[in-house]
């Protein structure tokens, strides 16, 4: 009975270390920064603004356009690329996130995990 309760307690701790690792240690590299934002330029293709910010983390419709438009998150900010129908970027903005401490960027950054596994 006691083994059991011990291998019980370790199964639940390594589960704990795992998901601590994961979200605090190996997240991706944040692309979705500033720096960023100003190497994409207009009249770039589609793929070349995939090549710098990465896979985007979905589409909205911005600045009432029907087509749409790619936006990344990141801790930083968020992107938004305006892209037309022979897909060439036409415009671009960013909303800077205003975190005001390290427990608020520790939030965001488990929220953003917490939809990536369960979107």
């Amino acid at each position: 009975m006691r083994r059991r309760k011990l291998l019980v307690a370790l199964a639940g701790l390594a589960v704990v270390v795992v998901a601590a690792w994961e979200i605090l240690l190996s997240h991706r590299a944040d692309r979705a920064t500033p720096e960023n934002l100003y190497r994409v330029t207009e009249g770039m293709n589609r793929s070349q603004v995939y090549s710098i910010l990465g896979t985007p983390d979905g589409f909205a419709t911005w600045r009432h356009v029907r087509i749409p438009d790619p936006y990344w998150n990141g801790d930083i900010c968020t992107i938004r690329v305006q892209i037309d129908a022979d897909g060439a970027v036409i415009d671009k903005g960013a909303e800077v996130h205003n975190q005001p401490n390290p427990f608020a960027n520790l939030l965001a950054r488990i929220k953003r995990q917490w939809h990536r596994w369960f979107p």
